[in-house]
């Protein structure tokens, strides 16, 4: 449990492992949860909102029958747009990983598809870009595909093959917020390397990222050529990628690390979800945008109100203090950071 405050729980019936957060919205916090059962119409999207000043949860769920959620990801630009990774199984009953991109009903419990991407049928991720509206990836396991989604319909617009050594699947991507709308970075086994779309090869490689399956990255948006990682061998890593040196490494998970993010606000702080039923929050003010030393570097707080792995975790858009964490038993639970860390930090008497 956080330090001293109780976290607000949301329970699914159903498990869970995506997780989204509301990116267009500013005034109320917003999280999006997919549900994964092998009753494939039987899957759904949960929209959970945070009213801040009363702790009450409101959720609206709506049907996603095509198949069980895997990966979630809420357009920037629009709050009625998503995109879902999901896996469908075909009349040879052959499993299939597929991409579609819906919008919210303004009514009802029926999303209306936007597009689903036909002939691809190994998608890992898709992912909005930060700051251009028609721009979106789609991260597959030998390649990633840019799209155009103006004009009504997608058009592919680009395809980057991605080596693969030893048939290595890719396992995710990301696009880099600071850099122009062509940068793009994908992890894959150990590895995670920087793509510009205007260059044929890589732009940056961190080669054994991590000594197991790198699992999740997230750049920092406030200081420029700074990344975290985390993976299999219990690690996050806060790398410099001008040189592909590691600054900071942190150790304190006792299982995989799944996810980790960055606080949008405060980047002296990051918090990470793993396999052995925790989330941490980090300090990492060494190599924040404004070092600060207010605090070691290191573990800060230990959440341990989970009961099962934690897959997805994000900071709400809204309230820099408040993030939500979902684990495979389909509990979201929103904590914040303790307020004596945040009065500290503040530097609130």
């Amino acid at each position: 449990m956080g330090e001293e405050e109780i976290p607000l729980i949301y329970g699914l019936e159903l498990q869970a492992r995506s997780l989204a957060v509301e990116l267009a919205e500013n005034e109320v916090s917003r999280f999006m949860v997919g549900t994964q059962t092998l009753k494939m119409a039987n899957n759904q999207i949960h929209v959970v909102e945070i009213n801040d000043e009363t702790t009450i949860i409101n959720a609206q769920v709506y049907n996603h029958p095509v198949g069980e959620l895997w990966h979630l990801h809420w357009s920037p630009h629009d709050s009625l747009m998503f995109s879902s990774t999901f896996s469908y199984v075909d009349d040879e009953t052959n499993v299939l990983n597929k991409c579609a991109i819906w919008k919210l009903p303004p009514s009802g419990q029926e999303l209306e598809e936007v597009a689903q991407f036909k002939g691809y049928d190994n998608v890992k991720m898709s992912v909005f870009h930060p700051t251009e509206k028609e721009k979106f990836a789609m991260v597959c396991e030998n390649k990633f595909v840019v799209w155009d989604l103006g004009n009504g319909s997608p058009k592919e617009v680009f395809e980057r093959i991605v080596d693969q050594k030893g048939h290595t699947k890719i396992t995710g991507g990301k696009w880099n917020p600071q850099e122009s709308g062509a940068h793009l970075c994908t992890f894959q086994d150990t590895n995670v390397k920087g793509w510009d779309l205007r260059s044929p090869s890589a732009a940056w490689s961190l080669d054994q990222a991590h000594s197991y399956l790198v699992r999740d990255v997230d750049y920092n948006r406030n200081r420029c050529h700074t990344l975290a990682s985390c993976g299999d061998d219990c690690l996050v890593n806060i790398w410099d990628l001008r040189n592909a040196s590691t600054m900071l490494k942190l150790s304190g998970h006792s299982h995989w690390v799944w996810s980790l993010r960055y606080n949008h606000l405060q980047d002296e702080l990051l918090v990470s979800s793993s396999s052995d039923a925790r989330v941490i929050l980090w300090w990492v003010g060494s190599v924040a945008s404004e070092p600060n030393d207010r605090y070691p570097d290191g573990k800060l707080v230990d959440f341990s109100d989970h009961e099962d792995s934690v897959y997805r975790l994000e900071w709400s858009n809204v309230d820099p203090w408040l993030f939500a964490a979902l684990s495979y038993d389909g509990r979201l639970l929103i904590d914040r950071v303790p307020r004596k860390h945040k009065y500290n930090i503040l530097d609130i008497s």
